[in-house]
């Protein structure tokens, strides 16, 4: 499963899982925080459909509600286990340590709390 939120450390991420991933199956799922659903400078997901459609990679789009840091982190790895994934491909942002004591952060809930491997590019 590829977490997608457009930003250039999903992008980074995706690529790096490129040669573990390679003709298989996998489905992307994207999901935004609010904050971040007006950024003018995401990549679309069609870049990661035809990026993974390159590499025999057969991919599937799924669009998931919106929602803070802690609700996305906790929808992937809902997600994840629906799909009985075998990884987790997201790119990880460090956000200040201030703000990830008070409000958390995506990456800090799967590092919480998967339950598969999960892959973290920067």
């Amino acid at each position: 499963m590829v977490a997608w939120n457009g930003s250039r450390e999903a992008a980074r991420a995706l690529h790096d899982a490129l040669p573990l991933i390679g003709g298989a199956a996998a489905r992307i799922l994207c999901a935004q925080t609010a904050a971040k659903e007006a950024r003018p400078d995401a990549t679309p997901v069609a870049h990661a459909v035809r990026v993974l459609e390159r590499h025999g990679v057969t991919a599937e789009v799924e669009h998931g509600p919106g929602g803070s840091d802690l609700t996305i982190g906790e929808l992937l790895l809902s997600r994840a286990a629906d799909f009985d994934a075998d990884l987790i491909v997201m790119g990880a942002y460090g956000h200040g340590r201030m703000r990830e004591l008070v409000l958390g952060g995506v990456t800090r809930t799967l590092l919480s709390s998967m339950t598969v491997p999960v892959l973290f590019s920067h």
